[in-house]
């Protein structure tokens, strides 16, 4: 396994993008360089003292680095807000297809005293009243709402397929990020007020 494929999870986190990484090789070369640069000033002219040149030795690549630090550190946070933006941008859109659904009439198919065992059991568009539920998967694929009224669950499993799956994917990514976990939860408790104020 080479160094860059042990060095790609650091590089990731602390330099997501190739500019950051690109601004950093720079830096560190122009760094190097300009630790020799008393050598390369005689040949331009300048006579410089030995207290001089090691000034110049010290001052020229922490000048540098200075500048390259403040460079990729600018190109970072430029990425960071950038991705925040864009999951804003996608929980917002959620909220709206969400809302939409909310809004939108529709017929729940009865299903009544049903006994499901051990099998999966679809809920889009059922509204179950007073079944019972032993072992079973119960899968929800975010194509319509549903309904649950006074059932019995034995072990169940909730499994989420299709668009509820993604959603529920990228739910769960964004949340590693301690600002987007508080965003979902500030999403979900909105979610709650809105449906006590219908009811």
């Amino acid at each position: 396994m080479s160094i860059m494929k042990l060095l790609d999870p650091i590089l990731e986190v602390w330099l997501p993008t190739k500019w950051s990484r690109w601004a950093v090789g720079v830096t560190i070369l122009l760094a190097t360089f300009a630790t020799r640069l008393p050598e390369f000033l005689p040949l331009a002219g300048y006579t410089l003292l030995d207290q001089q040149k090691l000034l110049v030795q010290i001052l020229a690549p922490t000048l540098i680095c200075l500048i390259g630090t403040f460079i990729v550190l600018n190109l970072v946070v430029r990425h960071s807000k950038s991705l925040k933006e864009t999951h804003s941008n996608e929980i917002e859109e959620l909220k709206k297809t969400y809302n939409k659904q909310q809004d939108k009439p529709e017929k729940l198919t009865p299903v009544v005293d049903e006994s499901f065992v051990t099998q999966s059991v679809v809920l889009d568009g059922k509204k179950f009243i007073r079944c019972e539920f032993d072992r079973c998967s119960l899968v929800f694929n975010g194509s319509a709402n549903f309904g649950l009224e006074h059932c019995n669950f034995t072990a169940p499993k909730l499994i989420f397929g299709d668009s509820a799956g993604i959603t529920m994917f990228q739910i769960s990514k964004m949340s590693g990020d301690p600002a987007f976990a508080k965003m979902i939860e500030m999403t979900i408790n909105e979610y709650k007020t809105d449906k006590k104020q219908d009811k």
